[in-house]
């Protein structure tokens, strides 16, 4: 992990389905590698960060939200360690503008109906917030069309 925030064009980060990613290999991604002083730096650009079914990751993952100023999209699915106190923390980032939420059973639907209110700038998309089939991982979920308010291509006149 600690290579990948020696990148310095990163654009984009997909972590889907790698559950055996802890805090401290997030640690390790935010910090780099405090033995050989090295300080990530690939992170001003990172446009999206794609991370689900990463059951060992918790509200930590802020850390390496606020070193993300170009983030836009956060796809955070099925991380059950993740809580309210997240969102208390991620609303302050007014950067990001899309936050895909499901199967996040530790943070209510009281919480989130209180930061979608008071964050008029970020889109919160959440459809599931419990997993009710262990089938589904909910990895696999299309993002609904509607809450991202995709604008059409206008058609050429001929």
């Amino acid at each position: 992990m600690i290579k990948v925030g020696m990148c310095t064009n990163l654009r984009t980060i997909i972590l889907t389905g790698c559950e055996h990613i802890t805090d401290e290999g997030m640690n390790n991604l935010i910090y780099g590698d405090k033995l050989k002083g090295k300080t990530p730096e690939g992170f001003e650009h990172l446009h999206t960060l794609k991370i689900g079914g990463l059951m060992n990751i918790s509200d930590q993952l802020y850390q390496l939200l606020k070193r993300c100023p170009a983030l836009t999209l956060l796809e955070c699915n099925n991380l059950e360690r993740l809580s309210d106190h997240f969102l208390d923390q991620v609303k302050t980032l007014t950067y990001i503008k899309t936050i895909l939420m499901n199967f996040t059973p530790n943070i209510s639907d009281e919480k989130l109906k209180e930061v979608r209110e008071g964050s008029k700038g970020t889109n919160f998309i959440r459809n599931i917030s419990k997993m009710t089939d262990p089938a589904d991982d909910g990895l696999r979920m299309p993002i609904p069309p509607a809450s991202l308010k995709i604008k059409k291509p206008k058609k050429k006149k001929k």
